[in-house]
């Protein structure tokens, strides 16, 4: 019989056009690559069905085996490089470990460390950062903890500013907060903010430390942002006299807290909160993380709020956690200092203050809830900003006349240039200084205090819940009645959604509103539920039944 050779020649002589052509074999170089990566992969994936044979299934047992499974998987495959031409997004969400991979989605992983390890940074879906952070964390790949964290910052550096998911932001910032922890790096809570450029956060965090000690100057965006009532977003803090809300505070929750404290209450745990131990902490609790290190004990100190102990291979925590109360709360302080500070200046408009409670705080007594209903509270922020407004008339023109003072003694050579050069300055700042700060009110005691009238604003605008009722779009005056009528969170959060708004925007807008026709805000949102400041219901009521109604 012939050979295949042979019969192979024959058949050339019959097609003209046949060339032969390599088979590709085995031995190829391309699919060597590919079988090489593969077989790698098909015993990383045996790693895993090999522990869990031996685990136990308790909750406890379960996650020390994940985590264990991901340690070996990440440590076998630590030297892998990969070059994956078919990218592919996870299929997954919340679990950044190998067993949650398929195998294109773990060679897309391989491919892009290979590619980060050389300094080259493609886009990838986040989530595929997670599973980085694991191997980081566990220090695989890593000759030191600085070394490692190293890379987190370069991670922070490429792709922290191209997430958009809150939720992966949080979890971003946490990964590395954790991380100094654990491994008691020498980052500052200052630097670890600014890491992640969120310098306005770090000066949010700085005013609560004041306030959890008891300093309550320089504290007015913390006490802002927690408060239900924004007086930074009513028209009087716009005003010339609206910097003196922010002034007071130190005065008023001074009295406030010996106020709290005769009556047998703790002002800065009920209003603010307190420090709790937790045992057993987590950290890097999203991810899967095995301790390798010898036992011993340290303490980390990363802020006055927040402080970790580790014992036993058992990390505790001595965090600072906010009260549930501090938003009504806070909300009737500012409330009715600026409402003060409106009366004393005779502001066009004033506005009221409801100390009603029910409904609002958690876990008091009715005892608590009669102390700051009754008239003590309003008293007590009457007369401390009744004081402070004498005080600081009398600060504001000693400093005036110190400043006016220094601008007499001068070389006389010198004296042309340096007083236009006053006057300038002058100009921008004393001037500011007589349209804001010189309040004409006589000294005279705390109770009978008053203080220049601010002059109408001149406007064309009718003022009123009539006219905000008829500013309303039919979409926010559905929205007030649902309120008005009780609706649920979840219901008023699906008619924002109608619009393509979230439920606190929306709510911000029909604020925005009413503080330029109410000089107030007109909704609160208690967490719980989404009400109308009672001051104001019967009269919107009625007025929306008018307007509606056509009278």
């Amino acid at each position: 019989m012939d050979s295949k050779d042979e019969l192979l020649k024959q058949v050339c002589v019959h097609l003209s056009s046949y060339a032969s052509e390599k088979i590709r074999y085995a031995c190829d170089k391309v699919f060597q690559e590919e079988s090489d990566i593969l077989s790698k992969i098909k015993q990383m994936k045996k790693i895993s069905s090999n522990l869990s044979y031996h685990s136990d299934y308790s909750r406890d047992g379960y996650f020390s085996t994940r985590n264990q499974i991901f340690y070996q998987q990440a440590k076998f495959m630590v030297d892998v490089e990969d070059k994956y031409m078919h990218m592919v997004t996870p299929m997954y969400t919340y679990y950044w470990n190998y067993d949650s991979l398929e195998i294109p989605e773990l060679r897309t992983y391989l491919t892009w460390r290979t590619k980060f390890r050389k300094g080259e940074y493609p886009k990838i879906s986040t989530s595929y950062l997670f599973v980085y952070c694991s191997e980081i964390i566990n220090l695989i790949g890593f000759q030191n903890p600085d070394e490692a964290f190293q890379t987190l910052k370069t991670l922070i550096d490429v792709y922290y500013k191209d997430i958009t998911e809150p939720y992966y932001l949080t979890l971003f910032r946490k990964v590395v907060k954790d991380f100094i922890i654990n491994y008691q790096l020498p980052i500052s809570c200052q630097e670890y903010y600014q890491m992640f450029s969120l310098e306005d956060a770090y000066r949010l965090h700085q005013q609560r430390e004041k306030v959890f000690l008891g300093q309550y100057d320089g504290v007015f965006s913390y006490l802002d942002q927690n408060s239900s009532y924004k007086v930074s977003k009513s028209s009087f803090y716009s005003s010339p006299y609206g910097f003196l809300v922010e002034r007071a505070i130190p005065k008023v929750f001074s009295q406030l807290e010996m106020c709290f404290q005769k009556n047998g209450y703790d002002f800065k745990k009920i209003v603010f909160g307190e420090m709790r131990v937790y045992d057993n902490y987590p950290l890097f609790q999203e991810f899967p993380y095995v301790e390798t290190r010898e036992n011993g004990s340290r303490e980390v100190l990363f802020s006055t709020l927040d402080t970790y102990f580790y014992k036993d291979k058992r990390w505790s925590a001595h965090l600072f956690v906010e009260s549930p109360n501090n938003r009504p709360l806070l909300g009737i302080f500012l409330k009715k200092i600026e409402s003060r500070i409106r009366e004393k200046t005779k502001y066009k408009r004033t506005i009221t203050v409801n100390y009603s409670l029910s409904g609002k705080v958690m876990n008091m007594r009715r005892s608590f809830l009669d102390f700051i209903e009754g008239g003590e509270i309003n008293s007590v922020i009457e007369k401390a900003v009744d004081t402070f407004l004498i005080e600081a008339q009398q600060s504001i023109r000693k400093e005036r006349q110190e400043q006016r003072m220094q601008s007499i003694v001068v070389e006389k050579e010198k004296f042309d240039e340096i007083r236009k050069a006053t006057e300038r300055i002058q100009e921008k700042l004393v001037t500011e200084d007589e349209r804001r700060e010189e309040i004409p009110v006589a000294i005279s005691p705390p109770s009978s205090v008053q203080i220049g009238e601010i002059p109408e604003q001149e406007s064309n605008t009718e003022m009123g819940m009539m006219a905000l009722v008829q500013h309303f779009t039919e979409v926010e005056k559905r929205f007030i009645e649902g309120v008005l009528s009780g609706y649920s969170r979840k219901d008023l959060q699906q008619m924002a959604s109608e619009q393509q708004e979230l439920l606190e925007v929306f709510m911000e807008n029909i604020n925005i509103k009413a503080l330029e026709f109410i000089s107030d805000n007109l909704i609160e949102d208690l967490i719980d539920s989404i009400e109308i400041y009672e001051d104001y219901r019967e009269e919107l009521t009625q007025c929306l039944e008018e307007e509606k109604h056509g009278e």
